[in-house]
């Protein structure tokens, strides 16, 4: 076993138990959101400092604090988003599409345009059936335009 190591783990022991000075432990919360050797030394060295470390005297209490601060949080997001949220349901996008499928069939729209389509592909012309449907989609546009 190398010497290093055996450095390192010391090193991230002293940042846990808060000896170092600042400057080291910048460094060192800098090599923890960056480097997963380093978290994983940290994790060794967290856990070969178990026994040192102190516990809550109180964990029903710690725990409870914890989650009473939650829904707190939680409240101020919904503050802050509770203008857009509303505009990405679901429900407002069926509905939205709902009212407007029931304006055009309410406008005849979709049976004037079922209606060219099966006298186009009723017809014994040459031209082709594609060739037909887009002469009958444009004049439908052309008449709309007006």
């Amino acid at each position: 076993m190398s010497r290093q190591p055996q450095d390192e783990l010391e090193l991230w022991r002293s940042y846990i138990r808060g000896s170092l000075d600042s400057i080291t432990e910048a460094r060192l919360d800098a090599l923890l959101q960056r480097d997963e050797g380093a978290i994983a030394t940290y994790t060794a060295a967290l856990s070969s400092l178990e026994s040192e470390l102190p516990s809550p005297e109180d964990e029903a209490a710690y725990l409870t604090a914890i989650i009473e601060k939650l829904p707190q949080t939680i409240r101020s997001k919904e503050r802050s988003g509770s203008r857009n949220s509303w505009t990405r349901h679901p429900l407002l996008h069926y509905v939205i599409a709902a009212t407007l499928t029931a304006l055009l069939l309410g406008s005849g729209l979709f049976d004037r345009f079922a209606t060219e389509t099966n006298q186009l592909m009723n017809q014994a012309d040459a031209s082709s059936l594609s060739e037909r449907m887009m002469e009958a989609t444009t004049g439908w546009l052309d008449g709309w335009k007006r």
